[in-house]
């Protein structure tokens, strides 16, 4: 997803619903685990997991820089829960929660949107004071229910039948979140919405945004040509809306009819010019899921006879490959949405070419004295277009979503082709720095240099020629002068370097490009582009006030960080000899970086990290070799070596507290707070194979496959119990059953400390000499026996006492800590 260019992940409501069969009505089936018919407005779903759960996707969304929404209803519960209903599996239990808070008149929406039951689902009483209490109660609870260890928790909330509950409601409810949270948001979901039909619920201290139901068919409109009359809409749409009033623009939805499969007949090219319309508009673009895959179908009919819905399938996994082109298609766009958030999201638009005869549009966006200009074709054919744009004479324009590059004539004209909508038919301008292309002939001349002007200090790339990679050294290493920052290769590297790395040296800093990603570099490219095609590596280093600039944003009163390197922020494209540039951001064959370190930094607290444009850092890990801190890494940005200094305030004094540091700098434990660690917290078996696994840097070679029955897949800690197991750290109780949520004791933690040291050393190295003298040696299990003998010899664990070592006794997460902590030492 964040590859894709998602920012905020909508989920449907997490709430435990009603398990019984409503399709009986019918005599067929229906379930309500889509989570708007619920019995319980505290608990999870189990189908969707467990809290737990939750919680480490909501901090894995967070740490790939993704929002979580999720789905809620303050209109009604699910069915059976009235105090006259006899539905099967409901329990007085379950009517009882609630009791006094449901209408029983039987009064129909269509009568009354606001007291009246839709769907002939129980609607609650929500004028009622304490009815509203309730709801708010359970609802905005959840904020608190779902605060994960570090603080983190869902981010907004969107919100079912907004027009079938009254006004006070809603402000209350808007009310109660933002005390929570001041930057809260929710969109709803007011059936029929748009920007001119909005029911009072924007401006009003209700909803911050409605889903807008009247866009899918104007996109319709326009992929058929209808070009002039859409544009019309959107000029209007947009000058409605500001950040105080906005709407959500989906083209298909889990209530609607898929707009691929019902709105343009399974014609693809037209679902890529309808994205296209969607994410380059003002709003917030909702892509529903699978649509980048082509997943489309009917929204339900009439059951009874079979008419289910097919708008919500299963997510199409298998289809990522066959629908490549689309999904790539959404992925451009919405990363270039991401790159130029504030200009499409809060930018003027003015019209450059809305012509239903042409057949192609054409606007600008102007935001804060930058432009973006974006047209999309709703024809077959691919164009050749001139037209006029807001630019500066001499300007270089890049089309973001080919890499092409194009050149404002003195007229303040622009001249490009634009592809025909099967082939995505966009194309989005935006001013880049004008590239100096020196003698750049693409022939590899060696001794010659390309300068790039988008740089202050003028640096230069090396052009490296075809004799100087002809060299029988094992590796073909470059050496960058102080004004160069990186090089250009000829794209056939690979056949010249055969298995060969190349090494390219910067001062104290040395990057090496395997041969197999210099070969599958050259064969991304299509063969009637290769002639004269050049790799382009760059490497600029990040002036030091905009490195701790950055750094400063993850900073916080209980992390330090600090530059223990130079960072750089690395690129690597090829470049076409017509000009075109192809960006690679991403590789299956790592590329190593190997940096100097700051001799005075804290060697226990360092790692190599990712750096995001806002910030966020991404722990990569690093492994010392000759004295240098190297990292494999698989895509490109800004990396540094940093000091990670975590403080916690239970743990100053602390026998443990130089240990949990230095695991914290290595990522391997978390505090049970941002501030607390609780070092005397039991410890379960779970969590302790799970820090084993991140002190090892394990992988799952099984692809997740878990043998343990009481260890469920989408467990948080499934994979890391999968990848212990698979490596040999860890045992079941017996062959099927693992015990995840045991405490864990101090006998078990030394097997699998023991284990753990044997799969990084030769099994030889594992001392076995005489017993370790303990007084309470008979309470040790005879199968622990030579694992405690090995952790006391080899200095892992020693015992809770100069002579006992309470092998019965559960382990805590100060001395996992310790134990793991000498572990790695051991390695």
């Amino acid at each position: 997803m964040q590859q894709l260019g998602i920012n905020t992940l909508w989920i449907t409501p997490i709430v435990d619903n009603i398990d019984f069969n409503k399709g009986l009505d019918f005599n067929s089936k229906q379930y309500g685990y889509h989570g708007y018919w619920a019995k319980d407005f505290t608990k999870i779903d189990e189908h969707l997991g467990d809290l737990e759960t939750f919680k480490e996707l909501i901090d894995k969304a967070h740490d790939k820089g993704i929002k979580i929404m999720v789905d809620v209803v303050l209109n009604h519960t699910g069915y059976g829960l009235k105090p006259g209903d006899t539905s099967p599996d409901i329990t007085q239990e379950d009517k009882d929660r609630f009791a006094n808070m449901l209408r029983t008149d039987g009064i129909s929406a269509d009568e009354d949107p606001i007291k009246g039951e839709l769907a002939q689902l129980p609607d609650f009483i929500t004028e009622d004071v304490d009815v509203r209490e309730q709801l708010m109660d359970w609802q905005a609870g959840w904020l608190e229910r779902a605060t994960t260890n570090r603080g983190d928790t869902i981010d907004y909330f969107r919100v079912d039948t907004v027009k079938h509950v009254e006004d006070t409601t809603w402000k209350a409810f808007k009310n109660r979140l933002t005390a929570i949270d001041p930057d809260f948001k929710m969109i709803g979901e007011y059936y029929g919405a748009t920007v001119d039909s909005e029911g009072g619920m924007l401006q009003s201290g209700q909803m911050d945004s409605l889903l807008d139901f009247s866009f899918n068919e104007n996109a319709r409109d326009f992929v058929n040509g209808n070009i002039a009359s859409v544009e019309a809409y959107l000029a209007d749409r947009e000058a409605k809306m500001d950040n105080t009033r906005t709407m959500g623009q989906f083209l298909s939805s889990h209530d609607e009819n898929g707009f691929l499969s019902d709105y343009v007949a399974g014609d693809k090219g037209k679902l890529k010019i309808a994205a296209a319309l969607q994410i380059t508009s003002k709003g917030q673009p909702v892509i529903y899921y699978g649509e980048e895959l082509g997943r489309s179908g009917k929204n339900a009919g009439d059951m009874s006879k079979g008419e289910f819905s097919e708008n919500r399938a299963d997510m199409p996994w298998d289809q990522l490959e066959t629908e490549k082109p689309l999904h790539d298609h959404y992925q451009k766009l919405l990363n270039i949405r991401a790159k130029y958030s504030k200009v499409f999201s809060k930018g003027i638009r003015t019209s450059l070419a809305a012509s239903n005869e042409e057949g192609y549009l054409a606007f600008n966006k102007n935001y804060e004295n930058k432009d973006i200009v974006t047209v999309i074709n709703t024809t077959i054919a691919a164009k050749n277009i001139t037209m006029s744009v807001p630019f500066v004479a001499g300007s270089q324009l890049k089309d973001e979503y080919s890499g092409a590059v194009y050149n404002v004539t003195n007229n303040q004209k622009v001249s490009f082709s634009l592809p025909g909508m099967n082939e995505g038919g966009t194309v989005i301008l935006a001013v880049t720095p004008p590239v100096d292309e020196g003698n750049g002939n693409g022939n590899g001349t060696g001794g010659s240099s390309v300068t790039d002007s988008g740089n202050s200090n003028h640096a230069i790339q090396k052009i490296v020629n075809e004799e100087s990679l002809k060299s029988g050294r094992e590796i073909i290493s470059i050496n960058l002068g102080e004004k160069e920052n990186g090089v250009l290769l000829p794209l056939r590297t690979a056949e010249l370097v055969g298995s060969k790395s190349i090494e390219i040296n910067k001062g104290d800093f040395t990057i090496v490009f395997p041969s197999s990603l210099l070969k599958a570099i050259q064969q991304s490219i299509p063969a009637g582009q290769t002639e004269g095609a050049l790799i382009s590596f760059k490497m600029d280093e990040v002036q030091q006030s905009i490195a701790e600039s950055l750094l400063g944003k993850s900073d916080s009163s209980t992390t330090k960080l600090k530059l223990a390197s130079k960072m750089f922020n690395f690129s690597l494209s090829v470049q076409t000899k017509d000009g075109k540039e192809v960006k690679i951001d991403r590789f299956l064959t790592p590329i190593t970086l190997v940096f100097n370190v700051d001799p005075a930094a804290d060697k226990m607290l360092l790692g190599v990290y990712f750096v995001g444009d806002d910030g966020k850092l991404e722990y990569v890990d690093g492994y010392w070799d000759n004295g240098k801190l190297k990292a494999d890494v698989y895509r490109f940005s800004k990396y540094a070596v940093l000091e990670y200094n975590k403080s916690f305030t239970d743990l100053e004094g602390h026998w443990a507290q130089a240990a949990v540091k230095e695991l914290a700098a290595k990522h391997v434990v978390e505090g049970t707070t941002d501030s607390t660690f609780s070092p005397e917290q039991r410890l379960t078996r779970a969590q302790f194979a799970t820090m084993l696994v991140r002190a090892l840097n394990l992988k799952d070679a099984s692809t997740g496959t878990v043998s343990f029955k009481d260890v469920d897949r989408s467990a948080w800690y499934a994979s890391a119990v999968s990848a212990a197991h698979h490596n040999g750290l860890v045992n079941g109780k017996n062959k099927f059953t693992f015990a995840p949520q045991e405490t864990i004791t101090r006998e078990e933690m030394a097997a699998m400390i023991v284990r753990a040291y044997k799969l990084r050393n030769a099994a030889s190295a594992v001392p076995m000499g005489s017993r370790p003298v303990f007084i309470d040696e008979q309470q040790i299990s005879s199968w622990a026996v030579e694992e405690i003998q090995a952790v006391r010899s080899l200095g892992l664990m020693n015992g809770q006492s100069k002579n006992r070592f309470v092998p019965k006794a559960d382990a805590n997460r100060a001395e996992s800590a310790q134990a793991i902590v000498n572990l790695c030492n051991k390695m």
